[in-house]
């Protein structure tokens, strides 16, 4: 991809807001290690959201300056920035270092969630149904046998108290039907 775009001078967006949660395996680098630190072709964004608070909404933005200074004329635009409360609790409780061991508690219990949830897949799925292995992250994906649509599953789902997001919203022209997104992060195991 980094050949490409230098070829064709286009950026690449690389969004990760899940990466810092992996709990098992060695994570792949990511594009913006690949092309040495240097934000040249590569505009990579992470989220506080998933490895602190939901709440605060905050996110960096690793770019050519150029780039910051668009985005940041453009927030600005938008909302006239975040909230200085969130900003000053995350800073002070990232100084701290105290979210090393936050960040692992979280990675354990996600890895717990994830066990429980392909148990009970193994446990209750029938045969002909497929599903990810995921080393983290908060999301299980599952194969479906083809003919079988999950959006049109979403309403008998609901009735039975399972809720997930149908993977025809993942592809262009919701061309996949039988493909669906289950999350681990919320449910505990039991």
């Amino acid at each position: 991809m980094l050949e490409l775009a230098r070829e064709h001078d286009f950026l690449i967006l690389e969004d990760n807001p899940y990466g810092m949660l992996r709990f098992e395996g060695g994570a792949p680098p990511n594009l913006m290690a690949l092309e040495g630190g240097r934000p040249e072709r590569v505009i990579y964004l992470g989220t506080f959201s998933k490895i602190f608070a939901p709440g605060v909404r905050l996110g960096w933005m690793h770019a050519h300056p150029t780039i910051l200074e668009k985005a940041r004329q453009a927030k600005k635009g938008a909302d006239l920035g975040p909230s200085n409360v969130s900003q000053v609790i995350t800073v002070a409780y990232f100084r701290s270092g105290e979210w090393l061991g936050y960040l692992d508690r979280l990675k354990e219990a996600y890895r717990q969630r994830r066990d429980a949830m392909l148990d009970a897949l193994s446990e209750f799925m029938p045969g002909d149904v497929r599903w990810t292995h995921p080393e983290g992250g908060f999301f299980v994906w599952l194969t479906l046998p083809e003919g079988l649509d999950a959006t049109e599953l979403v309403p008998e789902a609901l009735d039975r108290n399972v809720v997930y997001v149908p993977g025809a919203d993942f592809y262009p022209e919701g061309s996949v039907r039988n493909r669906l997104r289950l999350s681990y992060s919320f449910a505990r195991p039991e």
